[in-house]
Protein backbone atom coordinates (compact mmCIF):
# COMPACT_ATOMS: atom_id res chain seq x y z
CA UNK A 1 0.00 0.00 0.00
CA UNK A 2 1.36 3.47 -1.01
CA UNK A 3 1.02 6.07 0.82
CA UNK A 4 -0.13 9.53 -0.11
CA UNK A 5 -0.61 13.22 0.87
CA UNK A 6 -3.60 14.70 0.19
CA UNK A 7 -5.17 18.10 0.48
CA UNK A 8 -8.97 17.46 1.70
CA UNK A 9 -11.50 20.26 1.24
CA UNK A 10 -14.10 18.40 3.47
CA UNK A 11 -17.83 18.91 3.73
CA UNK A 12 -18.89 21.54 6.39
CA UNK A 13 -20.56 19.52 9.40
CA UNK A 14 -23.12 19.61 11.99
CA UNK A 15 -21.36 22.81 13.70
CA UNK A 16 -21.06 24.68 10.53
CA UNK A 17 -25.19 24.28 9.73
CA UNK A 18 -25.70 25.00 13.99
CA UNK A 19 -23.46 28.44 13.65
CA UNK A 20 -24.92 29.27 10.19
CA UNK A 21 -28.72 28.52 11.55
CA UNK A 22 -27.51 30.69 14.98
CA UNK A 23 -26.38 33.61 12.69
CA UNK A 24 -29.82 33.67 10.55
CA UNK A 25 -31.31 35.47 14.05
CA UNK A 26 -34.98 35.00 15.37
CA UNK A 27 -35.94 35.59 11.80
CA UNK A 28 -35.05 32.21 10.77
CA UNK A 29 -33.87 30.72 7.51
CA UNK A 30 -35.82 28.18 5.21
CA UNK A 31 -33.67 24.71 4.45
CA UNK A 32 -32.39 26.42 0.78
CA UNK A 33 -31.06 29.19 2.60
CA UNK A 34 -29.16 26.76 4.92
CA UNK A 35 -28.27 24.65 2.02
CA UNK A 36 -26.34 27.44 0.73
CA UNK A 37 -24.06 27.95 3.35
CA UNK A 38 -22.60 24.57 3.69
CA UNK A 39 -19.44 23.62 1.52
CA UNK A 40 -21.23 21.03 -1.41
CA UNK A 41 -23.52 18.76 0.57
CA UNK A 42 -26.67 17.30 -0.67
CA UNK A 43 -30.14 18.77 -0.03
CA UNK A 44 -30.88 15.95 1.93
CA UNK A 45 -28.43 15.93 4.27
CA UNK A 46 -29.49 19.77 5.18
CA UNK A 47 -33.15 18.02 5.59
CA UNK A 48 -32.12 15.58 7.56
CA UNK A 49 -30.05 17.50 9.68
CA UNK A 50 -32.87 20.21 10.18
CA UNK A 51 -35.41 17.29 11.18
CA UNK A 52 -33.25 15.44 13.75
CA UNK A 53 -32.85 19.34 15.29
CA UNK A 54 -36.89 19.96 15.41
CA UNK A 55 -37.04 16.31 17.28
CA UNK A 56 -34.33 17.55 19.71
CA UNK A 57 -36.11 20.87 19.72
CA UNK A 58 -33.34 23.26 18.95
CA UNK A 59 -35.14 24.08 16.41
CA UNK A 60 -38.50 25.52 15.65
CA UNK A 61 -40.87 26.07 12.76
CA UNK A 62 -41.82 29.96 12.87
CA UNK A 63 -43.19 30.41 9.75
CA UNK A 64 -44.16 29.03 6.22
CA UNK A 65 -43.52 31.21 2.95
CA UNK A 66 -45.34 30.12 -0.51
CA UNK A 67 -42.65 29.91 -2.85
CA UNK A 68 -43.60 27.48 -5.91
CA UNK A 69 -44.14 24.93 -6.92
CA UNK A 70 -44.70 24.27 -3.02
CA UNK A 71 -44.20 26.27 0.31
CA UNK A 72 -41.27 26.66 2.30
CA UNK A 73 -40.82 26.22 6.21
CA UNK A 74 -38.95 29.23 8.04
CA UNK A 75 -37.16 27.87 11.05
CA UNK A 76 -35.21 29.43 13.82
CA UNK A 77 -33.04 28.07 16.99
CA UNK A 78 -35.29 28.03 19.86
CA UNK A 79 -32.45 28.41 22.07
CA UNK A 80 -28.87 29.66 20.66
CA UNK A 81 -26.08 27.60 22.50
CA UNK A 82 -22.66 27.54 21.82
CA UNK A 83 -22.00 24.27 20.72
CA UNK A 84 -24.73 22.27 18.52
CA UNK A 85 -26.82 19.65 20.12
CA UNK A 86 -26.22 16.57 18.13
CA UNK A 87 -28.23 13.11 17.71
CA UNK A 88 -25.49 10.64 18.28
CA UNK A 89 -25.32 7.21 16.39
CA UNK A 90 -24.51 3.62 18.08
CA UNK A 91 -21.37 3.96 16.27
CA UNK A 92 -20.38 7.43 17.23
CA UNK A 93 -21.24 6.81 20.43
CA UNK A 94 -18.96 3.50 20.58
CA UNK A 95 -16.56 5.40 19.36
CA UNK A 96 -16.67 8.42 21.85
CA UNK A 97 -16.02 5.62 24.74
CA UNK A 98 -13.44 3.86 23.45
CA UNK A 99 -11.83 7.39 22.60
CA UNK A 100 -12.16 8.04 26.02
CA UNK A 101 -11.48 5.17 27.57
CA UNK A 102 -7.78 5.41 25.66
CA UNK A 103 -7.36 9.45 26.80
CA UNK A 104 -7.49 8.02 30.53
CA UNK A 105 -5.59 5.05 30.24
CA UNK A 106 -2.03 5.60 30.35
CA UNK A 107 -1.73 2.01 28.28
CA UNK A 108 -4.43 -0.86 27.15
CA UNK A 109 -4.54 -4.03 25.79
CA UNK A 110 -7.43 -4.54 23.55
CA UNK A 111 -9.30 -6.71 26.34
CA UNK A 112 -8.63 -3.64 28.92
CA UNK A 113 -9.68 -1.07 26.27
CA UNK A 114 -13.14 -2.41 25.68
CA UNK A 115 -13.70 -3.60 28.91
CA UNK A 116 -13.04 0.62 30.23
CA UNK A 117 -15.00 1.81 27.39
CA UNK A 118 -18.02 -0.40 28.10
CA UNK A 119 -21.28 1.19 30.45
CA UNK A 120 -24.05 -0.25 31.45
CA UNK A 121 -25.86 1.57 28.47
CA UNK A 122 -23.07 0.47 25.75
CA UNK A 123 -21.70 -2.61 26.00
CA UNK A 124 -18.03 -3.22 23.39
CA UNK A 125 -16.48 -6.15 22.89
CA UNK A 126 -13.07 -6.89 21.75
CA UNK A 127 -13.66 -7.15 17.88
CA UNK A 128 -14.78 -3.78 18.18
CA UNK A 129 -12.19 -2.48 20.00
CA UNK A 130 -9.99 -4.14 17.97
CA UNK A 131 -10.98 -2.74 14.90
CA UNK A 132 -10.88 0.88 16.21
CA UNK A 133 -7.66 0.42 17.84
CA UNK A 134 -6.39 -0.86 13.93
CA UNK A 135 -7.64 2.01 11.87
CA UNK A 136 -6.04 4.55 14.78
CA UNK A 137 -2.50 3.00 14.55
CA UNK A 138 -2.57 2.65 10.96
CA UNK A 139 -3.58 6.34 10.81
CA UNK A 140 -0.19 7.20 13.48
CA UNK A 141 -2.21 7.91 16.51
CA UNK A 142 -1.57 5.02 18.69
CA UNK A 143 1.84 3.14 19.24
CA UNK A 144 2.79 -0.39 20.76
CA UNK A 145 3.97 0.54 24.12
CA UNK A 146 4.82 -3.95 24.22
CA UNK A 147 4.41 -6.73 22.38
CA UNK A 148 4.33 -9.94 23.15
CA UNK A 149 3.47 -11.46 19.76
CA UNK A 150 4.63 -9.96 16.28
CA UNK A 151 1.76 -8.55 14.22
CA UNK A 152 -0.67 -9.71 16.68
CA UNK A 153 -3.03 -6.59 17.22
CA UNK A 154 -5.09 -7.98 20.51
CA UNK A 155 -1.64 -9.69 21.94
CA UNK A 156 0.13 -5.74 22.03
CA UNK A 157 0.05 -3.19 24.61
CA UNK A 158 -1.26 0.03 23.23
CA UNK A 159 -0.64 3.46 24.17
CA UNK A 160 -2.57 6.98 22.70
CA UNK A 161 0.29 9.02 21.40
CA UNK A 162 0.53 12.48 23.00
CA UNK A 163 0.27 14.91 19.73
CA UNK A 164 -2.97 12.38 18.52
CA UNK A 165 -4.82 13.78 21.68
CA UNK A 166 -6.13 16.94 21.00
CA UNK A 167 -9.41 17.33 22.58
CA UNK A 168 -12.47 14.86 23.84
CA UNK A 169 -13.83 14.60 20.41
CA UNK A 170 -13.04 10.86 18.41
CA UNK A 171 -11.75 10.84 15.81
CA UNK A 172 -13.73 9.83 12.67
CA UNK A 173 -12.93 7.53 9.92
CA UNK A 174 -13.48 9.82 6.42
CA UNK A 175 -14.44 8.12 2.66
CA UNK A 176 -12.64 10.37 0.40
CA UNK A 177 -12.95 10.25 -3.97
CA UNK A 178 -10.03 12.01 -5.68
CA UNK A 179 -8.65 11.49 -8.89
CA UNK A 180 -5.14 9.82 -9.37
CA UNK A 181 -2.67 10.18 -12.46
CA UNK A 182 -2.07 6.85 -13.84
CA UNK A 183 1.60 7.78 -14.83
CA UNK A 184 2.93 9.02 -11.70
CA UNK A 185 0.55 7.07 -9.06
CA UNK A 186 0.06 11.25 -7.38
CA UNK A 187 -3.54 12.85 -6.87
CA UNK A 188 -4.98 15.38 -8.99
CA UNK A 189 -7.10 18.46 -7.59
CA UNK A 190 -8.95 18.35 -4.42
CA UNK A 191 -10.84 15.25 -3.22
CA UNK A 192 -14.19 15.18 -2.09
CA UNK A 193 -14.75 13.84 1.33
CA UNK A 194 -17.57 12.44 3.33
CA UNK A 195 -17.93 12.09 6.69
Amino acid sequence: MTAIALKVNLPRGPEHYWQAACDFGPSGFTARELLGCTNGVSRATIRFWIGDMVKLGALVVIDRRDVKPRGQLVYAVAEAKRKAPAPETRHGCIQRHLWTAMRNLSTFTIAELAAAASTDEVSIDRHTAADYVRRLAQAGALTVARSTRANNLNSGVWRLKAAADTGPLAPRQVKAKFMVDGNTGEPLGIAEATL
